[in-house]
């Protein structure tokens, strides 16, 4: 199996707005640090709630339904399943109904060339349903390209196909996985059906006494993290997080702040 490229985002480099903040809260640098951290790291995986109750950009899928229906609809835009339920037909339907029954590849294929199943499978190959009828048409962000309607490949096995199509649908939240770990060790915690993902990625964790230089790592190992999209929404996480920062150092600077027992609590963790 190659290895997955990885993909890296480094706290330190936030910008001195997070410096700011530090002086005026009066808090050590490595609560900070893990205050912030979990802000961002929440951002980058749940992204905003908009007034409409959708969230913004974040890291993908916006919910497991949402992801559940994309993987499916891939799929099913891959590979065609041949069934004979839907032909009004009786004659034609039974003698489908029959060559799906049989597995006659051959005699479906023939049907298929002659547009019984429409101009879509005039060129498909049918054949026993295999995974690379999906993988080899994968881009790569992981989706299907939109066929139109005209499909590469078809399949009478339709059992094997939809058992293919959960199992590949076990795998959403993989993306958001990745940065699971990241934010369990700075405090923080997400859904079940990303937290199961939480081996996608890595924490490299810095935030000690006397460590010769204080920060952490988030790493996303996830095949989404290679994809090219990450950059995008770190930066926009990044942006939104700064504006909070700079409207909570206006906040204690007006004597009205009230952050005091969450910053406790984040002390208390930095000694786990």
């Amino acid at each position: 199996m190659v290895p997955l490229p990885t993909f890296e985002v480094e706290f330190k480099s936030f910008n001195t707005s997070f410096e700011d903040w530090v002086t005026t809260a009066h808090i050590g640098i490595c609560d900070a640090y893990r205050q912030q951290g979990r802000l961002l790291c929440e951002r980058i995986i749940s992204g905003p709630l908009g007034s409409a109750g959708k969230r913004g950009i974040a890291t993908p899928p916006e919910t497991r339904k949402q992801g559940q229906a994309a993987v499916k609809r891939d799929i099913y835009r891959a590979v065609f399943p041949i069934k004979a339920k839907g032909f009004r037909n009786l004659k034609l339907r039974r003698r489908i109904s029959d060559a799906v029954a049989a597995l006659s590849y051959e005699a479906l294929q023939t049907m298929a060339r002659a547009g019984v199943f429409g101009q879509g499978l005039v060129g498909a190959q049918v054949q026993p349903f295999q995974p690379s009828m999906h993988e080899s048409q994968r881009r790569s962000r992981g989706r299907v390209h939109d066929n139109k309607g005209n499909y590469k490949f078809a399949t009478p096995n339709t059992d094997a196909l939809a058992q293919y199509v959960k199992k590949k649908q076990g795998n959403v939240g993989q993306a958001k996985g990745g940065w699971v770990e990241s934010l369990i060790r700075l405090g923080g915690h997400t859904a079940a059906w990303i937290a199961k993902h939480a081996r996608a990625g890595a924490f490299e964790d810095r935030l000690k006494p006397g460590a010769t230089e204080v920060g952490f790592t988030m790493i996303n190992r996830s095949a989404w993290a290679s994809g090219g999209d990450e950059d995008r929404i770190i930066q926009q996480a990044m942006a939104y997080r700064e504006g909070r920062i700079r409207e909570d150092i206006e906040t204690m600077m007006s004597g009205t702040w009230t952050g005091r027992k969450r910053l406790e609590q984040v002390r208390q963790l930095a000694l786990r």
